[in-house]
């Protein structure tokens, strides 16, 4: 009964912010995805990176943790690594589009200070060889600790960059609670929308391979979850630092 009201909530809600919100414009230049775990960039923006990589923009993604679980399960990294990569073609993207940071999974937002410099550094060092002219992290506040810990992480190393790139935040988890976005519905300024169309397909396809999160009885990732992420809209939301 939950889930089908969560689903009830999150369609609901759904349509009220594509009436509160304007199309995405396509902004020239390089488009970085920050996904916390393989299967993020999927689930957040996989009709933003097919869309984008069809017109001929750059795109890129960088995993930040490796996705190994928590506690981490033998091989399971490995393996999320091949299911992000196999998502990403079916996008349309090349391997070579794919950055992979291996922090610990499970301790983003608990990091030693020497892990999270050199976390920080790394990142730092990414982005300026990149110069993304926009950056696309988690929902903050959608209910994840690693996904806040993302945002937090983005925000210090382009500080580091000296960089000042257009950062957008898209929800994945917050969809799971949807009255974490209901704010949203008060700042249409800062909501922007994506229509899929014939690309929807084409994310439905690329969540398939993250089979190690989709394919279990239960699936590690709830199927209300990844319904209502892969609905016919995608949203990005600008908020002024």
């Amino acid at each position: 009964m939950k889930n089908v009201l969560r689903r009830v909530l999150g369609v609901g809600l759904a349509w009220l912010l594509r009436l509160r919100s304007q199309p995405y414009p396509f902004p020239p230049g390089v488009a970085l995805v920050l996904a916390p775990h393989a299967d993020d960039e999927t689930l957040g923006c996989g009709g933003l990176l097919a869309l984008k990589q069809a017109r001929g923009d750059a795109v890129r993604v960088v995993f930040v943790t490796d996705s190994a679980g928590s506690p981490a399960v033998p091989g399971l990294s490995a393996r999320r690594r091949d299911e992000a990569l196999a998502a990403l073609a079916t996008l349309g993207l090349a391997h070579d589009c794919a950055h992979f940071l291996g922090a610990p999974d499970g301790r983003l937002n608990s990091l030693a200070p020497a892990e999270g410099a050199r976390l920080t550094a790394a990142l730092a060092a990414l982005l300026a060889k990149l110069q993304p002219a926009e950056v696309f992290v988690p929902y903050l506040g959608g209910g994840s600790s690693e996904h806040d810990a993302t945002v937090q992480l983005a925000r210090v190393a382009l500080a580091s960059a000296g960089m000042s790139p257009r950062v957008w935040e898209y929800p994945v988890w917050a969809w799971w609670n949807p009255a974490r976005l209901a704010g949203q519905l008060a700042q249409p300024a800062q909501n922007f929308h994506l229509k899929l169309g014939a690309v929807r397909a084409r994310k439905r396809a690329a969540l398939t391979c993250h089979a190690s999160q989709c394919a279990g009885r239960p699936p590690a990732l709830p199927s209300v979850l990844a319904a209502l992420c892969t609905g016919p809209v995608e949203f990005y939301f600008h908020r002024q630092p």
